[in-house]
This record gives C-alpha cells, sequence and structure tokens, in this order.
C-alpha cells in the first residue's frame, strides 16, 4: 500500500533562517570519506517515508560515524501542530543491489533522535562496518512511529557524482525520479542529501620480508669443455696418481741398487 506523502517546500525565507545548529558535527573517530554538506535544497516527507543517500566508499576501513542534516520537525498532518516530542528515527548502512544501487542488505544500525531545531546529527555507530574502497553503499533514514522528517539536500546533480538521493515510495526511487510522478515536481529537487560519512582506515598490509638466496656456482661441465680447465677434484686426482708412480719407480731403484752391491 501506498503510504501517503506531503511535502513542505522549503522557501528562501525558510533557508535564511536556518541559523541553528548548521554547522557541521565534530568527529568524534575516524576521517571524513564522503559528503556532500550543502542542504538549501528541497523538501521534506510526512507519513514516515524511508530516505537513503548512496555513496562510493573511497577509503577501505571501519565505518564509525555519519551525519546527516535534518532540517527541523515538520508539523503533524492532522493538527499542524509540532509533536509534542522530538521524533526518533534509525540509521543503517546498507549494501546496495549491482543494477539501480538501491538499498539492498543491512550492514550496520544505530538509533538516533531527531533535533527540533534545523542541524546536523551526529551518529555513531556502536558496531562499525568494514567498508571496501569503490564499493557503493547507502545511509537509510528510518522514521518511527509517525515521525516527520525533513532531510535537506543540494538540488544539483554536479555537487555530488558517487551517489544519489533516494526514497522508498512503494519501491525505492531516486528523488529525481519521484518528482517526475508528481503534479508539483518542483519541491522534490534533492539530487543528493545533505551528509558524510567517516572510516577508519584500515592499516596498510605490512609487506613480507625478503630472503636472499645463497650463493651459487658458475662453473659446469660444459664450462670445462669449453677450455675453463679441470675441476679443483680432477686436479687433486691427477696429482695424487703422479705422485704414487713416482713412489713406486723409486722403490724400484732403490731395490735394484741394493741387488748390484758386494
Amino acid at each position: 500500500m501506498l503510504r501517503r506523502i506531503m511535502a513542505i517546500t522549503v522557501t528562501a525565507a525558510a533557508v535564511l533562517a536556518l541559523t541553528a545548529g548548521t554547522t557541521l558535527a565534530t568527529a568524534s573517530v575516524g576521517t571524513v570519506d564522503q559528503n556532500q554538506t550543502i542542504f538549501t535544497g528541497g523538501t521534506g516527507w510526512r507519513g514516515g517515508n524511508a530516505l537513503a543517500q548512496t555513496f562510493t566508499a573511497a577509503v577501505a576501513g571501519s565505518l564509525t560515524e555519519v551525519d546527516v542534516y535534518i532540517g527541523g520537525v515538520l508539523p503533524t498532518v492532522q493538527s499542524g501542530a509540532a509533536p509534542a516530542e522530538a521524533p526518533s528515527f534509525n540509521v543503517e548502512i546498507t549494501s546496495t543491489d549491482s543494477g539501480d544501487h538501491f538499498p539492498a542488505s543491512m550492514l550496520s544500525q544505530q538509533g538516533t533522535t531527531a533535533v527540533i531545531d534545523p542541524g546536523w546529527v551526529q551518529v555513531t555507530f556502536t558496531d562499525p562496518y568494514l567498508v571496501t574502497a569503490g564499493t557503493v553503499y547507502a545511509i537509510v533514514i528510518l522514521p518511527l512511529g509517525e515521525t516527520n522528517l525533513q532531510w535537506l539536500g543540494t538540488c544539483s546533480a554536479t555537487d555530488y557524482t558517487r551517489g544519489d538521493a533516494l526514497i522508498d515510495a512503494n519501491g525505492w526511487q531516486t528523488v529525481a525520479h519521484y518528482a517526475t510522478t508528481q503534479p508539483n515536481p518542483a519541491p522534490f529537487c534533492q539530487q543528493d542529501f545533505a551528509f558524510q560519512e567517516l572510516v577508519v582506515a584500515a592499516p596498510a598490509a605490512t609487506a613480507a620480508p625478503t630472503t636472499t638466496a645463497p650463493p651459487t656456482s658458475t662453473v659446469s661441465a660444459a664450462d670445462n669443455d669449453r677450455g675453463q680447465g679441470p675441476s679443483p677434484l680432477l686436479l687433486g686426482g691427477l696429482c695424487a696418481g703422479v705422485l704414487a708412480a713416482a713412489a713406486a719407480a723409486a722403490f724400484v731403484v732403490r731395490r735394484h741398487n741394493e741387488a748390484d752391491r758386494p
């Protein structure tokens, strides 16, 4: 069943009024890998639709934190009054399918609470997921209960080119495509939501130690045939033979001399 969606356009006056919480959250652990920090465009949604921002990781390591820019809490659909308490939502990191890169399997999840004043919401994952460089992932916001949120962003397709803003409206689709199905598409202009994701880079692999092979003789039988001279063993054998022959001859001569004596 298609969930009812109502849009509130962020006017220029409203954008100028976003003075509270407009500074990026201070990173607790990790360094920024991917981000898109423009939050001056787009609309908010009523009705609890899940929203997502895909990104292509450039650094391999543990994804420890994401920051999302929430433009305040929308009034309730029935009365137009602001909710009595700050609504809550979960943030997930998911894999994406190989076709449209829509959210697929959940990899890590963290609960958080929306802020009433516009600003960056910092979400630190207690169970970081090890991302791979060059792989596309999704940051998914899942409103809980009757939560109504404004995840603002940029309406330019060139501010961030390594992902897309998505909405789950009877199935995942880009916000840009969703806009084409609406009578008034202008409010649904987000090409990318405002976000940043932080990674603790994996340590570089340690190179295996190298070993030096023992020296080998370069003299071969073929070298001997090419006039390199006989081997030491052959020379030793020849010398021993010559000495033995000389000793035998000397013995014969000595016996002959002894026989000729009177």
